[in-house]
């Protein structure tokens, strides 16, 4: 039953994308699968096609012990289940800020639902605060979306550090899966060349084939559906069937 954190401290780089998009994709694998939004700003929740302001259970008393994260779940008949987000989630961090053994909350409210799923998917936002750090100790394994452009790649070192800091104490069974290069334009030298240095500077872990970046890519999520049901043979609807074929069976290297 593993749980997968998606996480890069950096926006636009596709991350709450990745996380529907896999979800879904491990859910043709027969999986069941529930989506985590670790998110205040309720990206996932919105995907999901939920209006996050008008939603009354949310995450956001869960870590406080007020509700179960099985009372919070909202279930899906065919998609994935969805524990949503919405900006109530944003006075987490302050409210916590004193908390005992803040940085477990998450794990453990995670506990009593875990075993009814085969994968947990994690949207954390797009920073390295308290949510993000409860994901990645609440998580056994890490997936990295990083954009094929320079601007994103400055991040990435300083995330590897805060990934093997992790491993060293509160988490060392968290696995770093790799890194899922997106928004990819093959026809552009600049995406070429940053993809040709997200594999150099991530050579201890592997790289997944790129997701393309498509007009299509951007107007799924208008549809509230995954790539793979909006364009179904796609380059981008490919790249994610395969991303979690690949994580079920195991990255070849």
């Amino acid at each position: 039953m593993p749980v997968i954190a998606i996480a890069n401290q950096k926006g636009g780089v596709a991350k709450t994308a990745t996380a529907f998009n896999l979800a879904h994709a491990l859910l043709k694998h027969k999986k069941k699968v529930l989506m985590v939004d670790l998110d205040p700003q309720g990206s996932l929740t919105d995907y999901a096609g939920y209006e996050p302001a008008s939603l009354d259970l949310t995450i956001y008393p869960v870590p406080h012990k007020k509700i179960s994260a099985r009372e919070a779940v909202i279930p899906h008949p065919e998609g994935p289940d969805l524990l949503p987000a919405n900006i109530d989630l944003a006075a987490i961090e302050l409210e916590l800020a004193g908390a005992l053994e803040r940085e477990f909350k998450l794990a453990d409210a995670l506990e009593d639902i875990r075993y009814l799923y085969d994968y947990i998917v994690l949207d954390c936002p797009p920073t390295l605060g308290l949510l993000t750090i409860n994901g990645l100790i609440a998580a056994d394994q890490v997936l990295i979306p990083a954009a094929t452009n320079y601007s994103s790649l400055r991040g990435l070192k300083r995330l590897y550090e805060t990934m093997r800091q992790i491993q060293k104490r509160p988490n060392p069974n968290l696995k770093i899966l790799g890194v899922l290069p997106t928004l990819y334009d093959s026809r552009t030298l600049h995406a070429r060349e940053a993809l040709e240095i997200i594999s150099e500077q991530s050579d201890s872990f592997p790289v997944f084939t790129p997701v393309a970046h498509t007009v299509r890519m951007q107007e799924s999520p208008v549809a509230k559906l995954p790539i793979f049901d909006y364009q179904r043979h796609g380059k981008a609807a490919l790249a994610y069937l395969e991303l979690a074929e690949e994580i079920i069976n195991g990255k070849k290297s």
